[in-house]
C-alpha cells in the first residue's frame, strides 16, 4: 500500500532545476551544456542519467572534469543510485544521505520516474531540525513551548492566568490552615518560626523530582510510572532520612528541645516523601489529560506541597508538644 505524500514527505522537497543527461551523451558535450547553462541550475555537485525519465545512472561534476572529453558517460557513470520516493519521511532522506556520504538524494515516483533532488542545504536542514528536536525531547521541553515567545500577549496570559489563580487560592488555603492552629501557635510561637524551612525542603526535593519526570516524559517512550515513583521513592526516602537527622541535630543545638527536635525531624521525612509522590504523579496525570506539564505542575506542585507541607508540620508538632 502506497502512503499519501504529505508536507513531511520527499516529494515536496525535491528541486527540478538539476543537471541531467543521457548514458550515450559525451562528456564534452555534457559539460558544455552545463556551462551554458549554469545559471539556470540550483546545484551541479551531480549529475543524474536518465532514460525514458528512468534514473539508472549518477555521476560527479568532478568526475565529468576527470573523464576524457570524448568518454560517453555510459563509461564513468555509477549505476547504483540510492535514492528515494516521493512519499518516503524526510527523516528517512537525511538517513540515507548520511549512510551512503552522498551531498544530495534523488527522489522517483511511485513509477520510479525522475522527480527531483533533495539538495545539500535541504538534507542540512532536516538534520538540524531532528537535532534540535531531539534535544528538546531529552531535556523534556515541547518544540511549541519553545514558541512561547512568539504567542500574542492574551495567549501567553491565557497559558499561565489559570494555574496561577490556583496557586492564589492554594495560599489563601494555607493562611486558613495555619489559623486553625492559631491557639497552638500563640502558646509555643517557636514552632511558627520552622516553617519556612520545613516548606523550603518540601519543595526543594519536590522541584528536583518534578523537573526529572517532566524530562524522562518527554524523553522515553518507555516510561513506567511505578517504576519511576519506586525509584523516586527510594531515592527520597534516604535524602529525607539525611535531611531530618540534620534537621533534629541542628534545632537540638539551638532550641535544647528533644520533642521539638523530634517532631522536626519527622516532619521533615513526611513532607519529603508527600512531595516526592505528589510530584511525580502529577506531571504524569496531567500529560494523561492533555496539560502541559512543564506549564501546569510548577503552580500546582508548588501550591499543594506548600499547603500540605504546613499542615503536615503542624499535625505533628502540635501533637507531639
Amino acid at each position: 500500500m502506497i502512503r499519501p505524500q504529505t508536507s513531511r514527505s520527499a516529494g515536496n522537497l525535491a528541486d527540478t532545476a538539476i543537471p541531467t543527461c543521457r548514458k550515450t551523451d559525451i562528456a564534452g558535450g555534457v559539460l558544455a551544456v552545463i556551462q551554458n547553462s549554469i545559471s539556470t541550475f540550483s546545484s551541479i555537485d551531480y549529475i543524474y542519467v536518465l532514460e525514458d525519465n528512468k534514473l539508472i545512472g549518477v555521476f560527479s561534476i568532478h568526475e565529468l572534469f576527470s573523464a576524457h572529453p570524448s568518454a560517453e558517460v555510459l563509461d564513468f557513470m555509477k549505476s547504483s543510485v540510492a535514492y528515494v520516493h516521493v512519499n518516503t519521511d524526510r527523516e528517512h532522506v537525511a538517513q540515507l544521505a548520511l549512510a551512503q556520504s552522498i551531498k544530495a538524494v534523488p527522489v522517483v515516483d511511485k513509477e520510479d520516474n525522475f522527480v527531483g533532488v533533495i539538495l545539500a542545504d535541504t538534507v542540512l536542514q532536516i538534520l538540524n531540525e531532528d537535532h534540535t528536536n531531539y534535544l528538546y525531547k531529552a531535556t523534556g521541553i515541547k518544540k511549541e513551548q519553545v514558541r512561547y515567545a512568539e504567542l500574542s500577549l492574551p495567549s501567553q496570559i491565557r497559558t499561565r492566568l489559570p494555574w496561577l489563580v490556583t496557586g492564589l487560592f492554594g495560599g489563601i488555603a494555607g493562611a486558613i490552615i495555619v489559623n486553625f492552629f492559631e491557639h497552638s501557635l500563640a502558646d509555643q510561637i517557636f514552632i511558627a518560626a520552622f516553617i519556612p524551612a520545613i516548606v523550603y525542603i518540601a519543595d526543594a526535593v519536590g522541584n528536583q523530582s518534578e523537573m526529572l519526570v517532566v524530562r524522562a516524559l518527554g524523553r522515553d517512550r518507555a516510561f513506567s510510572i511505578t517504576h519511576y515513583l519506586f525509584r523516586e521513592w527510594r531515592v527520597g526516602f534516604f535524602i529525607s532520612i539525611l535531611l531530618g537527622t540534620l534537621m533534629f541535630l541542628l534545632s537540638f543545638v539551638w532550641k535544647q528541645n528533644v520533642m521539638l527536635s523530634i517532631a522536626l525531624g519527622l516532619s521533615i521525612l513526611a513532607t519529603t516523601m508527600f512531595s516526592v509522590t505528589f510530584t511525580v504523579l502529577l506531571p504524569w496525570l496531567l500529560k494523561r489529560l492533555k496539560f502541559d506539564p512543564a506549564v501546569a505542575s510548577g503552580p500546582l506542585a508548588t501550591v499543594i506541597c506548600d499547603v500540605s507541607s504546613v499542615t503536615i508540620y503542624l499535625l505533628i508538632a502540635t501533637s507531639l508538644l
